[in-house]
Formats: C-alpha cells, sequence, structure tokens
C-alpha cells in the first residue's frame, strides 16, 4: 500500500510484467529481470544481486497486511497487548532504542516473550520503568481495508490482467512493503527483500539510489522512501 500523505511523484513509467509474477499491491519493490528478448519486472526475492527497477503504482485496492508501530513506558505489569497478533517474524521489539530478541518462554536480559498478542518484558527493563518501541504486520481484516481504501476495483486491478505496471523511478513514496523486523530507525540506505519488501536484513542487494526519509513511527507507519532510479 502507498501512502498518499507521504508520497510525491516525480517520474513514473510504464513496464510489462513477468509472465506469472505475483504482483500484491502498490509499493512492492519491483526487479529487472529477463524474459526472453526482453527486459521485464518482478517483485524482488531478496536475492543477492537484483537489479532495481522501481516502486509499483497501480491504483488503490484494500490491502491484505497491514502494519503498526507502537511506543510508551513499560507499564509495572510487565506486558503490553499488541491490537494483533503479529505475522510469523514479522515483529521488532526495542528497549531504550536496543533490539530485543524475541523468545517464547521467559525472558531473559536482551529478551522479550511474544505469546499470541502480548508481549512481556524483561524483569530489570520493567523495574527500569524503560521505553519500548514495537514494530510489526499483521493481516488486515476486511473492514480495516475498507476503511482505508475503499472496495476492491470491479474486474480486478488492470495490471494483473493486462501484465503491466506502473513503476516509480524517482519521488518519494511511503510504501507499507517493508520487512517489520528490520530496524530503520538509524538507517540511510534500505536492501531489497523478500516479496517485493524493503528491509535492512539479510543479503539482498543494497540500493545506493534509495534514501530513508523517515522511518516508521507511531505517528506514521509507513516507510518513506526518496527514490531516484
Amino acid at each position: 500500500m502507498i501512502n498518499q500523505k507521504y508520497t510525491r511523484l516525480f517520474l513514473t513509467e510504464h513496464r510489462k510484467v513477468e509472465t506469472a509474477a505475483q504482483l500484491l499491491d502498490e509499493g512492492q519493490a519491483l526487479v529487472n529481470v529477463k524474459e526472453g528478448q526482453e527486459t521485464v519486472v518482478r517483485p524482488s526475492t531478496g536475492a543477492n544481486g537484483e537489479i532495481f527497477a522501481g516502486i509499483s503504482l497501480m491504483r488503490n485496492s484494500p490491502p491484505t497486511v497491514l502494519n503498526w508501530v507502537g511506543e510508551g513506558v513499560i507499564p509495572s505489569s510487565g506486558s503490553i497487548e499488541l491490537p494483533r497478533v503479529p505475522r510469523n517474524g514479522q515483529i521488532l521489539i526495542k528497549v531504550g532504542g536496543e533490539k530485543r530478541d524475541i523468545v517464547a518462554g521467559v525472558p531473559a536480559e536482551d529478551q522479550a516473550q511474544l505469546t499470541g498478542p502480548t508481549v512481556t518484558f524483561f524483569a530489570d527493563d520493567v523495574a527500569a520503568g524503560s521505553a519500548y518501541t514495537v514494530q510489526m504486520s499483521y493481516d488486515a481484516s476486511l473492514n480495516e481495508a475498507r476503511q482505508l481504501l475503499g472496495d476492491a476495483p470491479i474486474g480486478g486491478l488492470a495490471a494483473i490482467t493486462q501484465d503491466v505496471v506502473g513503476v516509480i523511478t524517482r519521488g518519494e513514496v511511503g510504501t507499507s512493503f517493508y520487512d517489520a523486523s528490520a530496524d530503520f530507525a538509524g538507517a540511510i540506505q534500505v536492501r531489497l527483500g523478500a516479496d517485493g519488501r524493503f528491509t535492512t536484513n539479510g543479503q539482498g542487494t543494497l540500493l545506493p539510489n534509495v534514501t530513508v526519509i523517515t522511518a516508521p513511527s507511531s505517528e506514521n507507519s509507513a516507510l518513506v522512501l526518496r527514490v531516484n532510479v
């Protein structure tokens, strides 16, 4: 999903999509690949050496995945309730600005426990009254998706049926397609990740022509990037 409030488009183009490629939504990281004699695009996979083409641009449609960022002070109870159960592996927990390893059992130092939608912090972090940040993605309900961007277009997305997609090659883009387990707070550059998501983790191509303008926060859960392909 592209958050229009934080998006400014300077240059776009239309590109042919690789046969059988799965375009999920606007805001995906696209890469160049060869199909026969033609250069086409598909969502990034996070493999090393992929060549960034730009960010997908289609039309508003209800998102299937949403992001949430929460910030606050650890309560005396030692636990907080998240609004939803995070998607598998799609959560980042920080205490005092430091990342915590996520465990299923009782948390020790530098750890936090995740059980369903409940996060439980290490006892010393609770005693210190430390600040926390939780960044996560979750599966959107139908009502949530419709409230954000309305109903799906009749007949589906034209980009999918025509195998042609708009590509943002220059501008600032607020996208929901990022790895929610990645820490963007101190990042200047990003990497290509799986499923067309931007990340700071892994071996995906580092993008010198993409700059982090604003990391996700409780005020704006989108990742705002400046793109100049």
